[in-house]
């Protein structure tokens, strides 16, 4: 069952982290002196209302294993995650069920835990040693710079800007484009011979975003 959320705004979403209690019963629990068992998952909303949770396992499981400090009852605290730099920080709570002095009981042994991410790092697209291709949805801007979110150290990122029938608009053609292999959560994206985006400032356009041996985060325009 849904056993509790805690919420905080990142960018343009509201990231949730959602307790699932699995069981026993507190008076099993309590008799038998372990910890119930949950776990985090993790969600997102557009609005603060309809949440979507389209992976149902883990985010932060419990071990599951007896007098390990993390054994069971996983609770985040703190309201989601801190943005520290280029990471993101998860506090949570856990029991092991077992107190100082040894005896057992089902809210023995509590400890506060932080577990750590890549901003941005929810999720990626990856590709190997085949290029993969992404194509966005129409957007426009106000912003003149593009930064993007990737670990391809061994490949390489490259963009292209089309206009909204899929025809690219030069000199931001992806040849033209500097080639970004790096491992950075803040990478400007440039093309040669071009200052910066303003002549697209209000205009429709696509982007493609062509990886090779890499994984791509995110990316913005300020």
């Amino acid at each position: 069952q849904l056993y509790g959320i805690s919420a905080s705004p990142y960018e343009s979403l509201m990231i949730g982290i959602f307790t699932l209690h699995y069981g026993p019963p507190n008076d099993i629990c309590l008799i038998e002196g372990y910890p119930k068992l949950s776990e985090l998952q993790i969600a997102y909303s557009r609005d603060g209302f309809h949440w979507s949770r389209p992976e149902r396992t883990a985010f932060i499981p419990a071990s599951r294993q007896e007098n390990d400090s993390e054994r069971g009852y996983l609770r985040s605290t703190g309201g989601c995650c801190a943005i520290v730099g280029d990471r993101l920080y998860f506090y949570y709570s856990a029991f092991s069920g077992v107190a100082a002095d040894n005896r057992k009981h089902m809210y023995a042994g509590g400890s506060t835990n932080v577990a750590f991410l890549r901003r941005d790092g929810f999720v990626s697209l990856n590709a190997n040693s085949k290029e993969g291709q992404l194509l966005s949805r129409p957007v426009t801007f106000k912003g003149k710079n593009m930064f993007v979110n990737v670990a391809n150290t061994t490949g390489y990122l490259t963009v292209e800007i089309l206009d909204p029938m899929g025809k690219i608009i030069q000199p931001f053609s992806s040849m033209n484009c500097v080639p970004i292999a790096t491992d950075s959560t803040n990478v400007q994206v440039k093309w040669r011979g071009i200052k910066d985006l303003s002549s697209l400032v209000d205009h429709e356009v696509r982007l493609r975003f062509r990886l090779m041996n890499g994984s791509f985060y995110s990316f913005w325009i300020q």
